[in-house]
C-alpha cells in the first residue's frame, strides 16, 4: 500500500535544487533518491518492480517541475535541474576532488558546517568553529581497491595482473604499468576506481551523522568535484601538444636506476601526479627547468 508520498518528494526536491551543478545523470538521481528519501521505493510507486524504465516514469510522474530531459551522457539518461544556474569549474572544485583522493597531498578538505560547505586548504580544521576535517583517501585504501578490483577479473587477465604485482608491488609503479602494459583493463579500472572513491568518501559523510539533507548537499559537492577534475583533464589533455612520430619511437626513459637523480625524478613524478590542482598552480619551479622542457619539446 503506498502512502502519502509528499514529504519524500520535498526532500528530493530540496536536495536536487542543492546539487552543485545544472545537469544529473539518472544514476545520480538514483542516488540522491536514496539519500534524501531512502523510505521512498520509486519502483513500487510506478508499478515497475524490476527492468528498466521506473524511474524515468517515476520523474515524468513526479519531479517534472524539476527535472527535465536533456539528453544522454555515455549511457545514462542526462536531466537538467529546472531553475538550477550551470556551475562554473572554479580552481576550488576539483581541487576537493584531488585532495581527498590523494594520500600525499599536503593540504586537508574541511568541512565548515555554518555554510555546509568543503574548503580545501593547509591549515587544519579549527575546532573552535566546529569545523570538520574530512580524512583523505589512504594508500591502504587505494591496495584494498586494487585488491577487489583484481579479484573481479577474468582468469586470463588476472593471471597477467598477478605477473604485474610480482614486478610492482608499489601502488603508483602498479598503475603506471598497468596503463603501459594493459591499456584495455587499465580503462575498466579507472571506471571501477573512481566509483569505489565515491563510496569511500561517501561513507566518511555518513559517518558524520549529518541531517539528510545535509549529507546530500556534501555528496553533491564530491561528485560535481570528480566531474570537475575529469573535465579539468579532459580539457588538459585536448589542448596538450601533439605527439610526433620520433617521439613516439624514442623508448621510454627508465627509472629504476640506482642514481639519485633518476630515483629523485620518479619520486617527483608521483608526488605531481598526487597533487591537487591549486597545489600544482602553487609549485616553485625555476625558470630554468621550464626553458629545458621547452628546449626538449622543440
Amino acid at each position: 500500500m503506498i502512502t502519502d508520498i509528499s514529504q519524500s518528494l520535498e526532500a528530493v526536491e530540496a536536495a536536487l535544487k542543492a546539487y552543485p551543478r545544472d545537469t544529473i545523470t539518472g544514476e545520480r538521481i538514483n542516488r540522491v533518491i536514496r539519500t534524501a528519501a531512502p523510505e521512498l521505493n520509486f519502483r513500487e510507486i510506478v508499478g515497475i518492480p524490476s527492468g528498466p524504465g521506473a524511474l524515468t516514469q517515476f520523474i515524468n510522474s513526479y519531479l517534472s517541475d524539476v527535472l527535465e530531459r536533456a539528453g544522454n551522457q555515455g549511457g545514462d539518461s542526462l536531466y537538467r535541474i529546472v531553475g538550477q544556474m550551470a556551475a562554473s569549474v572554479g580552481e576550488g572544485l576539483p581541487a576537493i576532488w584531488k585532495t581527498l583522493v590523494s594520500p600525499n597531498s599536503p593540504n586537508i578538505v574541511v568541512l565548515k558546517p555554518d555554510q555546509m560547505q568543503l574548503e580545501v586548504r593547509a591549515k587544519p580544521a579549527n575546532i573552535e568553529d566546529k569545523e570538520i576535517e574530512i580524512s583523505s583517501v589512504t594508500l591502504a585504501e587505494h591496495n584494498e581497491i586494487r585488491t577487489k578490483f583484481e579479484s573481479e577479473l577474468p582468469a586470463d587477465e588476472a593471471g597477467a595482473i598477478r605477473q604485474l604485482n610480482e614486478t610492482h608491488k608499489n601502488f603508483y609503479n602498479w598503475s603506471d604499468a598497468l596503463y603501459q602494459d594493459m591499456p584495455t583493463v587499465a580503462g575498466r579500472w579507472g571506471y571501477f576506481r573512481r566509483n569505489q572513491l565515491l563510496e569511500l568518501l561517501f561513507s566518511r559523510i555518513t559517518a558524520l551523522e549529518l541531517a539528510d539533507d545535509n549529507q546530500q548537499i556534501l555528496i553533491s559537492q564530491i561528485e560535481a568535484s570528480q566531474n570537475s577534475a575529469f573535465e579539468l583533464n579532459k580539457t588538459f589533455k585536448r589542448t596538450a601538444p601533439a605527439v610526433t612520430d620520433q617521439e613516439v619511437s624514442l623508448p621510454p626513459r627508465e627509472y629504476d636506476t640506482t642514481t639519485p637523480v633518476d630515483r629523485a625524478g620518479r619520486l617527483a613524478r608521483f608526488a605531481v601526479e598526487a597533487m591537487a590542482y591549486d597545489d600544482l598552480r602553487a609549485m616553485k619551479i625555476p625558470l630554468g627547468a621550464i626553458l629545458d622542457a621547452m628546449q626538449d619539446e622543440n
